[in-house]
């Protein structure tokens, strides 16, 4: 009987319950994981939001702060600024895996019962009326970037700049981006996210590397995005309903409309997403440094679209390699930056800029001059693309400015958790993801640090 061992400390209840529940035989593990959701679901249905929470949001910004004064995620707030409460307003069931069919029947598998589910919530309506995400920054920020390494170039980098153009060039990366929906609270929302490749440079661990906390890789796909994409901090809670569409922009004339049929690839459905506990625990903007976040879908189940697509993400798109090492510095330092633009809807845009080094405060890059708009947060950033449109992922579009000039900011993806949440995106098991999701809390060593699912970090334990 594996309950209550370790206690309810984050990290100690994480591993005492996986070394225990490794010493029982299947059917313990699956009655053990049971008891401990129905544990969870009493907690949750015990807790009421405090009034006093409901009435910091009584001047109708949704976030709670000066909306007068900010940076925009480039995804950003959806809907004509009604009041939410900051303290729930979550769509029911929270995970739509849960739910039975319509007849009550548990036969179909979970992947399945999620993208019936998910489907069904995205009408064109719905469609329609999601929109960017947006959040308010501190006044007074210094948004002066800080030129990288490599020499001027100033005049090469001039002639070769672009601010905001549609992707014309094709290639993997194209195949690869997609549009990436989402719920929040009551809300949908729209961001950018792209599929990639497991063989990733300057991650210590392999796929199927038993040596990473003994744990094997799960036979599923990722996606790489923003974090503001994925967990509201606020809330305090993952997202649902996720739906991503690569390759969305195919050259048709058909905008977002729910049928996947009519997209190159069609649709897939996440199962969970990963984010840094610093994302989660901290509130913008003194979380933007970990503003990156992975979502996993599992090769099975997890498709709705043309029949001669493969199932597997993995296999459907050329996926693009994400670095977790420092981008090289050139004599011109520039960059791409690329998502889905929400006001030209179902076009994919790019940015080409000098990348610099953003205030000490946001611990990223910037893409000075870049007018990437609402939509394109989670989208891309790449050093170098090849005539096919393969390149390794430095960052994703993360926030810029809702005035003054123009620029692009994203989060780094080396020196940090970046490669350690990667890592459990592919091998933590989906039955410790209660919530929608993990939360990683990075040591320095991907093997000793901790995680806990997004019920339990809300409940505090």
């Amino acid at each position: 009987d594996c309950r209550g061992v370790g206690g309810w400390n984050a990290s100690s209840y994480q591993q005492s319950k996986r070394a225990c529940n490794h010493s029982l035989s299947r059917n313990n593990i699956v009655m053990t994981n049971m008891k401990l959701k129905v544990a969870a679901a009493v907690v949750l249905f015990a807790k009421t939001t405090p009034s006093s929470e409901a009435s910091n949001n009584s001047n109708g910004n949704i976030f709670g702060h000066n909306e007068t004064e900010h940076l925009f995620l480039r995804g950003a707030p959806i809907g004509n600024g009604d009041n939410r409460p900051i303290g729930g307003g979550r769509l029911e069931p929270k995970d739509p895996a849960n739910d039975e069919d319509e007849n009550g029947s548990d036969k179909k598998s979970r992947f399945e019962r999620r993208r019936r589910k998910v489907l069904d919530f995205w009408t064109e309506g719905r469609l329609r009326k999601a929109k960017p995400r947006r959040m308010a920054s501190v006044a007074g920020e210094d948004h002066h970037a800080i030129a990288m390494a490599g020499g001027d170039g100033a005049q090469d980098l001039a002639e070769a700049t672009v601010a905001d153009e549609r992707w014309s060039s094709g290639g993997a990366v194209l195949s690869a981006a997609g549009r990436l929906l989402f719920v929040m609270g009551n809300y949908e929302y729209v961001c950018s996210a792209t599929a990639i490749s497991d063989m990733t440079r300057g991650s210590k661990f392999r796929p199927r590397d038993a040596s990473f906390g003994g744990r094997m890789s799960m036979k599923r796909s990722l996606i790489i995005t923003a974090a503001h994409c994925v967990y509201d901090d606020v809330a305090n809670e993952f997202a649902s309903y996720f739906m991503f569409i690569p390759n969305q922009d195919d050259g048709g004339s058909d905008r977002s409309d729910g049928n996947c049929n009519n997209d190159k690839f069609g649709c897939w459905f996440p199962s969970f997403g990963v984010v840094d506990i610093n994302w989660a625990a901290k509130k913008w903007p003194n979380n933007i440094p970990f503003d990156y976040a992975f979502l996993a879908v599992d090769n099975n189940d997890s498709h709705e679209g043309p029949s001669d697509v493969s199932e597997a993400l993995e296999r459907a798109v050329p996926r693009m390699r994400v670095t977790f090492n420092p981008p090289r510095t050139a004599r011109v330092n520039t960059a791409y930056g690329l998502g889905y633009s929400y006001k030209d809807d179902p076009e994919f845009h790019y940015c080409f800029q000098e990348l610099q080094e953003s205030p000490p405060s946001y611990g990223g890059y910037r893409l000075n001059g870049c007018e990437l708009s609402g939509g394109s947060s989670g989208g891309p950033w790449f050093k170098r693309l090849s005539p096919g449109g393969q390149g390794e992922i430095i960052s994703v579009n993360s926030y810029g400015p809702s005035s003054g000039p123009d620029y692009m900011g994203g989060p780094k993806l080396h020196s940090n958790s970046a490669s350690c949440l990667f890592e459990n995106a592919k091998t933590v098991r989906e039955s410790e993801t209660s919530g929608n999701g993990i939360i990683v809390t990075y040591t320095g060593d991907c093997t000793t640090s901790t995680y806990v699912s997004g019920d339990d970090f809300q409940d505090g334990n």
